[in-house]
């Protein structure tokens, strides 16, 4: 069960980590021309860093910057992020609050296994909420693309995840 907990974490924090770099890196490339320095380009405002909230990506993902967007798809997409930033921003916050918890009772002077437990479980919930929000996202996203951007969106992410998994695999190499 212990472990059933743990890698159910870790794949949902896996899975909300990288939607949110997706997202930030996709604002990011949007906004490249505009003129702005280096760290002052996308995300939801100025001084939030390289792509805004989530870094680079953000909820969107790198893939999206492959595709030629026309201005009205630009304008289209940072309406939907527009639209669900304040939810995006509550549940950012929560999830940060039950993972600092989550680390509190596991680094605890004494161990208290109900309340790891209980913290985990909580961190897990607000973490599937938060993909849940992130898919909900991508796919108004999704739905705007013609045909030919979802072929090559579905392509490039094809690309990007066995790119991960041969790092993955020359990572366990070296050890």
């Amino acid at each position: 069960m212990t472990q059933r907990v743990k890698r159910l974490g870790t794949v949902v924090g896996a899975t909300v980590l990288t939607i949110g770099l997706a997202g930030a890196a996709y604002v990011s490339a949007q906004n490249s021309s505009s003129g702005a320095p280096a760290g002052r380009q996308g995300g939801f405002g100025p001084g939030r860093g390289r792509g805004g909230p989530g870094g680079p990506g953000g909820i969107l993902g790198p893939a999206f910057q492959r595709l030629d967007l026309t201005d009205a798809q630009k304008t289209r997409v940072q309406e939907i992020l527009d639209s669900h930033q304040n939810d995006l921003r509550t549940l950012g916050n929560r999830a940060m609050t039950a993972h600092q918890a989550l680390d509190a009772a596991t680094t605890s002077d004494s161990f208290d296994e109900a309340t790891v437990r209980t913290k985990s479980a909580e961190a897990a919930a607000i973490d599937a909420d938060m993909a849940v929000m992130h898919a909900r996202v991508y796919n108004e996203v999704y739905q705007i693309l013609t045909p030919d951007q979802q072929k090559q969106l579905k392509q490039v992410r094809a690309e990007m995840q066995q790119r991960m998994q041969e790092r993955g695999a020359h990572r366990g190499q070296k050890q």
